[in-house]
């Protein structure tokens, strides 16, 4: 499932692990992110958000990663 958050990833192109060093968030706990595998703490959420120039509110939801169908309809 192809997430917002994702969608911003590679966007940017970005991988994970230069995402990480960028913002401080280690690449795997990104990853688990982006496949909603686990919540975002609020201060991950505002880091991404941030990083994005995008609203919390269109990266998230409920703390996890806002599905989207393809990165042309996320974006």
């Amino acid at each position: 499932m192809l997430t917002m958050l994702k969608a911003l990833r590679l966007e940017a192109g970005l991988t994970v692990r230069a995402l990480g060093g960028e913002i401080g968030i280690h690449p795997s706990l990104i990853s688990q992110f982006e496949n909603r595998r686990l919540y975002c703490r609020e201060a991950h959420q505002k880091t991404l958000s941030e990083f994005y120039g995008a609203p919390v509110e269109g990266i998230f939801e409920n703390g996890f990663a806002r599905p989207c169908e393809e990165v042309a309809h996320c974006l």
